[in-house]
């Protein structure tokens, strides 16, 4: 069968490749957050078809703000065959389209609009930055 969701061997079946643009992300760190408070986000990989795979080799994912906001580095490392987690550390308050990528090719649903507010360690971060 061509361009079915499962490729049948012997009467056992095998998932495709994991198909970055039906990846999925999710995690209150893709809508709203707080400056100073991290934020996760945990991404399951998926073949083009939606079917839960593991990737045969390492995958990087990368955040990228379009607002060019300071932010703590992030980094998604693999907590299960399926998924991987990451944090993240934002600045400034302010909304913002949060990206998701590996490599040029982004994940479903990306751009995300990410709301950040004050919080309550907006004032400790305002005052380390200056002093």
């Amino acid at each position: 069968m061509v361009n079915n969701a499962f490729i049948f061997l012997g009467g056992s079946y095998m998932t495709g490749e994991v198909h970055i643009p039906s990846c999925v992300a999710f995690g209150q760190g893709l809508s709203k957050g707080s400056v100073g408070v991290p934020e996760s986000i945990t991404i399951q990989t998926q073949d083009m078809f939606g079917n839960l795979v593991q990737a045969s080799q390492p995958l990087t994912f990368v955040l990228q703000l379009q607002q060019g906001a300071a932010y703590h580095y992030f980094y998604a490392s693999r907590t299960s065959a399926f998924h991987y987690k990451g944090s993240f550390l934002l600045f400034d308050p302010g909304q913002y389209n949060l990206s998701i990528n590996v490599g040029d090719v982004s994940i479903y649903g990306s751009p995300f609009n990410l709301e950040i507010s004050e919080g309550m360690y907006f004032n400790i971060f305002l005052q380390s930055r200056f002093y």
